[in-house]
């Protein structure tokens, strides 16, 4: 095989090698907006599959972190998040007693947001209401919602 044969078949060939290459993890940046004090702590928690979404206590997320309540707004920055459809669940744990606090028929008396902002009617959030697929170096917006 000459060599200007072997450099035609590698360059229609390396288009189909770089298609082939799987995507790479990420940071994802989760901005949690409408703090309502700046008491205790909010925790966010990424979801691959519905299992106890939105429960990061009780459930089995992706990934998980913890700061505390600074300002009107926090930033949580997580790292090597594979691509594709994930949710995101989050809660403002005023008390910092290091859980969501409920009320007699179980729901929440803290600050909850989850990713896309879907509408929370009575019972738990549905995970499909809230799967997204991140955009690269763009970062996921939620608003913590009160009773």
């Amino acid at each position: 095989m000459t060599t200007s044969l072997r450099a035609t078949i590698w360059l229609a060939l390396c288009p189909v090698v770089m298609l082939a290459q799987p995507a790479l993890a990420e940071d994802l940046t989760v901005r949690i907006d409408s703090l309502k004090s700046q008491k205790g702590q909010v925790t966010a928690c990424i979801w691959q599959t519905a299992d106890k979404f939105p429960n990061c206590d009780g459930g089995t997320p992706f990934a998980r972190q913890t700061v505390t309540a600074s300002a009107r707004s926090v930033t949580i920055v997580f790292k090597n998040v594979p691509p594709g459809p994930i949710a995101v669940s989050a809660v403002h744990d005023e008390n910092g007693n290091g859980r969501v606090d409920t009320n007699f028929v179980g729901l929440p008396l803290e600050g909850v947001a989850l990713s896309n902002n879907p509408k929370m009617g009575f019972g738990p959030p549905r995970f499909k209401a809230s799967v997204t697929t991140p955009k690269p170096n763009t970062p996921l917006i939620m608003r913590l919602i009160y009773p």
